[in-house]
């Protein structure tokens, strides 16, 4: 893995730049707007909830463990700040935003162009566990593979002008992680980066929880109800699943527990069936599962595929990285 991947703001590579400068400049002009925190998310103003001093405290906690965990898989994380990440007021956004949100299950987003984190927050039913799985997995898109390309004018995604020579730059996306845009600009590997980043997310909060005063809590209430209701062959896997265990009690007076997983369950589930068969068919090669693990999140955040679809392609078949990628094609706006 190479030693150490690092970066002034998301985006790792502009293709089809005419020259280095120009690659250059458009790669600056992301630096800088990463940096420019006082251009908050104007088209989110209305509905951005104000942070409190206990969220801005968090989030902040959150970022700063996020660099101390990324040095583990070769990346130096993109310096960022509490005010790259806006939190929306679910009470104030329109029904069909809701909608959408609910369909998509889209409780986060990353968003390239502004270099910003945006969570869609119901703040009366999120816990301080929940947020921090939803920053801490678009902080793990933000720091992964990124790439642009140039295009069309009728093509674009965004319109850029250099400050000098007034000259236009259009631009669309090309990749993110282990997700890549094709010619008819549907998203190929959906599923394998964002499972991917669950499990990424997964072991960010496990290494996170125990050492944060407020998460604290949470990790002991989740370590006992594995203890008690977990059996022994289960309980690894269980750690793995579970973000968080919540007890209500109900207007009848009773006390309900609620288990609260990981975001893209099934996708993390699918995930983890081929990291184990992959292990199992090369265990000449390979002393750990991790190590199978750790070739994903290679290339999720070098944009070296190649070695992971080798791998798969030997231990399958011919084209079943391919496979992975389109089982998930979809729209992407």
């Amino acid at each position: 893995m190479e030693k150490f991947i690092q970066k002034n703001s998301g985006i790792n590579k502009i293709i089809g730049a005419e020259s280095e400068k120009q690659e250059s400049d458009l790669l600056g002009f992301f630096a800088k707007e990463i940096n420019n925190t006082n251009d908050k998310t104007k088209e989110f103003e209305r509905v951005e909830l104000k942070k409190s001093p206990e969220t801005r405290k968090l989030i902040s906690d959150i970022i700063k463990n996020m660099g101390e965990f990324l040095l583990q898989y070769g990346v130096k994380a993109v310096n960022v700040s509490p005010d790259n990440i806006a939190m929306l007021d679910y009470s104030k956004l329109t029904d069909e935003q809701k909608e959408e949100i609910k369909k998509e299950n889209n409780q986060g987003g990353y968003y390239p162009w502004r270099q910003k984190i945006i969570a869609n927050i119901d703040i009366t039913k999120k816990s301080s566990a929940e947020l921090t799985e939803i920053i801490a997995h678009e902080l793990i898109h933000l720091n992964s593979f990124q790439s642009l390309q140039t295009t069309s004018k009728d093509d674009r995604e965004m319109v850029l002008q250099r400050a000098k020579s007034k000259e236009l730059a259009y631009l669309k996306r090309r990749r993110i992680g282990l997700s890549i845009k094709d010619k008819e600009n549907k998203e190929l590997g959906v599923f394998i980066d964002e499972a991917t980043t669950s499990e990424l997310t997964a072991r960010f909060c496990d290494f996170f929880f125990s050492k944060n005063e407020t998460l604290k809590e949470a990790a002991e209430k989740k370590k006992k109800f594995i203890e008690e209701n977990v059996p022994p062959q289960k309980k690894a896997e269980a750690q793995n699943d579970i973000l968080e265990v919540k007890t209500k009690q109900q207007e009848s007076g009773e006390y309900k527990t609620e288990i609260i997983s990981y975001s893209y369950p099934k996708w993390r589930e699918a995930l983890n069936i081929i990291i184990d068969e992959l292990f199992e068919r090369n265990k000449d090669k390979f002393s750990s599962r991790e190590e199978i693990f750790n070739l994903f999140a290679d290339a999720h955040f070098s944009g070296k595929l190649l070695p992971l679809a080798r791998l798969l392609e030997k231990s399958y078949s011919k084209g079943f990285f391919r496979f992975l990628s389109e089982i998930s094609k979809k729209e992407r706006s």
